[in-house]
């Protein structure tokens, strides 16, 4: 290759660069020009409520806009694939992909899991950091997990300063409730007050929420609320919500873990016959007494005398190694934008 033909291809590559690098930004700007799309729409609640100051932006880039007085919004994005994100407080964030359509209808759900900061107080509900007394809240989820047969056994070990007493150890008998062991709190059970024994009725998983107040928060229902209150929320159907069913069921046994060693018959007369030579009332001689010691540390049943001499078990009798415990819960709720419902059968067998 001579001087010329080395010359000549030197320029051409130069006026190639110089080229690309004057069109670049007219195909930069061309394509930003064919690609811009304005987006049209409105952004309700699930009742079809127009949310106000809806954050709407499109992923990626930090320029947006809000949802107007009537819900309505107008957004240009950079191309026909852009993503519009929208976000509000208390609801879901919502991501939906632009298509040839310039008009959307965006609908965003509720977020759930606020609802659980929200505290149920005597005079309303509050947001759980706003609250500076002394209020539990325990939810649906963490009471429903247990095996206990009434409400107030449900709470034991889920909420501080509460203690359960069961009256005898009779199957499902009912359970005494103690805020700082300061005697029976006041139930208000939706609003209403309840007694006692009404609130161990519920069935754990027909609850929704349980706020306890220990304080001077249960001031406003007077002296009745001296040992504190137990609020109970039960559980409602949501507005347009389809019919939604619930099964929940359990089976076990149960067994106890430790129990006291029993006398057998000659040890019950020994002790008694101890008991009565420490008195000084045996009222038999003492040969006598020994005697009969002897016939019941045999544990003999002599069929010709009728003397039985026999102990009796009465924890075999009366305490099984493993008794049989069941559960069964079957719920349905739903409503529409008029009336919701909430029916809920359960049954125990322990």
């Amino acid at each position: 290759m001579n001087k010329t033909q080395k010359k000549i291809k030197d320029m051409f590559f130069r006026f190639l660069f110089l080229f690309v690098l004057i069109q670049l930004p007219v195909w930069a700007f061309a394509d930003k020009f064919v690609n811009t799309q304005e987006i049209k729409g409105k952004v309700v609640d699930i009742k079809g409520e127009p949310l106000i100051g809806v954050n709407i932006i499109e992923k990626g880039i930090k320029t947006g806009t809000i949802t107007d007085a009537s819900g309505q919004f107008t957004i240009k994005v950079s191309n026909s694939r852009s993503i519009l994100v929208f976000s509000y407080v208390g609801y879901l964030k919502q991501e939906i992909q632009i298509t040839t359509e310039n008009s959307l209808k965006v609908v965003l759900i509720e977020n759930s899991s606020d609802l659980d900061e929200v505290v149920v107080v005597g005079y309303g509900t509050k947001r759980k950091g706003g609250i500076t007394a002394a209020v539990t809240t325990i939810g649906s989820q963490d009471i429903s997990r247990t095996t206990s047969t009434t409400t107030a056994g449900a709470l034991v070990g889920k909420v501080a300063g509460i203690t359960s007493r069961q009256k005898s150890g009779t199957p499902g008998s009912a359970s005494t409730l103690q805020i700082r062991n300061m005697g029976t709190p006041l139930y208000v059970i939706d609003g209403i007050i309840q007694n006692e024994s009404f609130f161990n009725s519920i069935d754990i998983n027909d609850i929704d929420n349980i706020s306890v107040l220990k304080d001077g928060s249960a001031a406003i229902y007077g002296v009745k609320a001296a040992n504190g209150v137990v609020l109970v929320t039960t559980k409602t159907g949501k507005p347009n919500q389809k019919p939604q069913v619930n099964i929940n069921a359990y089976t076990g046994w149960q067994q106890w873990t430790k129990y006291p060693t029993l006398l057998n018959a000659y040890q019950w007369q020994y002790a008694n016959y101890m008991k009565d030579v420490n008195n000084g009332t045996l009222g038999v001689t003492t040969d006598y007494a020994k005697a009969e010691l002897a016939k019941w540390q045999t544990g003999l049943y002599d069929p010709t005398t009728g003397q039985d001499y026999r102990g009796y078990d009465w924890k075999k009798s009366y305490v099984s190694d493993a008794a049989p415990q069941s559960y069964l819960n079957a719920s349905i709720s739903g409503g529409s934008d008029k009336v919701t419902y909430y029916v809920s059968l359960s049954h125990v067998d322990q």
